[in-house]
């Protein structure tokens, strides 16, 4: 893992919920190229710094675009309207990634 994923995953970790009351879900983002995943099982949220093998979703964006959603001054929708973020899979699913980082 390179310097610019280290200081990514920091940033996601301080910014995301520990648990969020959600059914189980795989969000896949592919961050400024770079394949990451949460998990949230049982409504524990788990990140990984890997692809997984089948997310429900996958989300494709730059680093500036992920910290807009985590410091909450673009929505999920607001991004994918303005195609800052590129969704795979349900935009219901895609949607709730804005409840796992605290506002």
């Amino acid at each position: 893992m390179n310097n610019s994923q280290t200081e990514l995953l920091k940033a996601i970790h301080a910014r995301i919920r520990t648990t969020v009351d959600m059914d189980d879900t795989v969000f896949g983002f592919i961050v400024d190229g770079e394949p990451y995943h949460i998990l949230v099982s049982e409504g524990i949220v788990f990140l990984f710094a890997k692809a997984h093998p089948s997310p429900h979703v996958v989300i494709t964006m730059s680093s500036e675009v992920l910290n807009a959603l985590m410091d909450g001054s673009v929505g999920a929708t607001q991004a994918y309207l303005s195609r800052s973020i590129a969704v795979d899979g349900p935009l219901r699913v895609a949607r709730r990634v804005e409840a796992l980082f605290a506002q």
